[in-house]
């Protein structure tokens, strides 16, 4: 079987492309891609809206410029706090900024609490020090230029109680690790499988969820790669969420209320599967030790017609992060 695992790393090395470029992409992939479908009403907006907010930047040039930080959190400020007051009752969700990725000194350090309490402190360009920025301020660090980071961005904008919960799940962890970690030299980088099953998740999941079971691609990293227009087929981990964890019943009226709500607001029932992946991935993360991911399927695009194809669940040996 052909292809290969797909990893953030991957994507580092890529040549830049504008962000003309990146939105058709998303436009034209959000409206073929079954897996992609639930980021068109982002992909229309941001057409909307981009010209006009990128207008200062943009002067004369024939494309529209990279959005800054705060240019990107403006345009997907109304997906990521829509109905904020339900999402908050509901599972605590209060919002996120996207903020420019500070540039960190290696003596810069962030804080957790080690064993019986006394300060571990972990270097701030850690991934403990990106889960804690996003746990503790509400603020995802976003870089400049990046596809990878977009792609993030989207994710949170169509998924924001969900990415939420992952977060919080991923903080606990790290808090978990530090607690009972005595190494007197940590780099926070350290983490358990449980964590290293959140990220894979968060970088390259696909998840199925709703009524019909949708499949829907949920990693940041496997956005990326297919905005980059990469025709090489990549493994993802497929994550199913049981009809206990992903399907609402008659005792989930509030959730079955705000789905409703959201899919109101922002004009697609679509975003209102939010609310249902929030209710798997809520069922999911309570578990003690996070089940590793059951099977996983092949995405790529075709070299025939740049169409991107819905995922298919491979044979092969249990997904194990590394």
């Amino acid at each position: 079987m052909s292809g290969r695992w797909v990893h953030a790393a991957d994507m580092g090395n890529l040549a830049p492309m504008s962000f003309d470029d990146v939105l058709q992409r998303l436009h034209h992939l959000s409206g073929a891609v079954p897996g992609l479908h639930v980021y068109r009403p982002m992909a229309v907006h941001l057409l909307n809206v981009a010209p006009a907010i990128l207008a200062p930047q943009r002067g004369s040039a024939s494309t529209l410029p990279w959005p800054s930080s705060g240019q990107l959190d403006t345009m997907l400020s109304p997906f990521v706090f829509a109905n904020l007051q339900t999402r908050s009752s509901l599972y605590g969700f209060s919002g996120v900024r996207f903020v420019a990725q500070e540039r960190k000194n290696k003596a810069d350090r962030v804080s957790f609490l080690g064993p019986n309490g006394t300060p571990r402190e972990v270097g701030a360009t850690s991934a403990a020090a990106y889960v804690h920025s996003i746990f503790k301020r509400a603020q995802v660090p976003t870089r400049p230029l990046s596809v990878h980071d977009f792609a993030n961005a989207l994710t949170w904008a169509a998924f924001p109680v969900s990415k939420w919960l992952l977060f919080c799940a991923l903080y606990e962890d790290y808090v978990d690790f530090f607690a009972n970690d005595a190494r007197q030299d940590c780099s926070g980088r350290g983490r358990g499988l449980r964590s290293d099953r959140l990220t894979n998740l968060d970088e390259a999941g696909v998840v199925a969820a709703g009524p019909e079971a949708r499949e829907m691609y949920f990693g940041h990293a496997l956005i990326e790669h297919l905005l980059t227009g990469q025709e090489s087929t990549i493994y993802a981990p497929f994550w199913v969420l049981s009809q206990g964890e992903s399907r609402l019943n008659s005792s989930d009226a509030a959730v079955q209320s705000a789905v409703l709500l959201e899919a109101g607001s922002v004009g697609s029932l679509d975003n209102g599967l939010d609310l249902v992946v929030a209710r798997g991935f809520q069922n999911l993360f309570a578990a003690s030790s996070l089940a590793p991911c059951p099977a996983f399927c092949s995405v790529g695009l075709k070299s025939d017609s740049g169409f991107g194809r819905s995922p298919a669940v491979a044979p092969g040996a249990e997904f194990e992060s590394t």
